[in-house]
């Protein structure tokens, strides 16, 4: 039997080296729960990102971290290009 199927192309993702998250929620006084109820994320989760158990993420969750951080996505996150752009 032939196997017909077509790969799927992936998305290339960025691998994040660190974040800034404590820093600033400590520079804010804000606690994970207050960071979770403002950007809709799981307090597990975002406690997962925060401690780099998570170091691939979705540009809408980098996104939402952000905002409710007022911050921009650059200073809260460090990340390493995992692919090369052709010119």
């Amino acid at each position: 039997m032939e196997n017909n199927r077509v790969k799927k192309a992936r998305k290339p993702k960025e691998k994040l080296l660190g974040n800034n998250i404590l820093e600033l929620m400590d520079k804010k006084g804000m606690i994970a729960k207050e960071l979770s109820d403002l950007s809709g994320l799981e307090p597990s989760f975002i406690s997962r990102i925060i401690h780099n158990q998570r170091m691939c993420i979705s540009l809408p969750v980098a996104l939402k971290i952000s905002l409710a951080l007022n911050e921009p996505v650059e200073k809260v996150f460090s990340y390493k290009r995992t692919y090369t752009v052709k010119k």
